[in-house]
């Protein structure tokens, strides 16, 4: 039992080990990759689109979500 709690103890206190930058072979593809996805599909574009999309909905859904919103009962009604 003490020599559980021991080696749990010491496992805590060990510092975990990085990884090296230099070892990660998949950065130059990740970055050629995104470079070629930024390439192809213009991202403030979408995100322009994406934006004004959002407000539209928002305006059509206005109402429907002030009736939902409303309170039932009017707080300042029951205490004059």
């Amino acid at each position: 039992m003490i020599a559980d709690t021991i080696i749990v103890v010491l496992l805590c206190m060990m510092p975990a080990q990085q990884p090296k930058e230099s070892c990660n072979r998949f950065k130059p593809l990740f970055e050629q990759a995104d470079s070629a996805f930024n390439a192809k599909y213009n991202l403030e574009v979408l995100r322009q689109a994406a934006h004004e999309a959002a407000i539209s909905a928002d305006r059509k859904t206005k109402a429907e979500r002030d009736k939902i919103l409303k309170p039932i009962i009017d707080v300042k009604q029951l205490f004059p």
